[in-house]
């Protein structure tokens, strides 16, 4: 399923590369960025979802660590 999820969003990664490398308009430029940052946001939500479904296959074991608890609220 990684595979799956991951190849097309990469593939569109591929070509987003291919786009910048080109000379464009500044309105183009702008909504090809807008559009790295989409797919690099998807990425990140298919590493979330592949984490938590190691996680529930008992793939991966969580490790717990103590964290800082802030005692003031600026």
């Amino acid at each position: 399923a990684s595979h799956d999820l991951r190849q097309p969003v990469h593939a569109i990664g591929l070509l987003l590369g291919v786009l910048r490398g080109q000379a464009l308009q500044r309105a183009q430029a702008e909504i090809v960025d807008r559009l790295a940052r989409s797919c690099e946001a998807l990425e990140e939500l298919f590493d979330g979802i592949l984490g938590v479904s190691r996680l529930d296959a008992g793939a991966e074991t969580p490790r717990l660590t103590a964290v800082p608890v802030l005692s003031k609220v600026r």
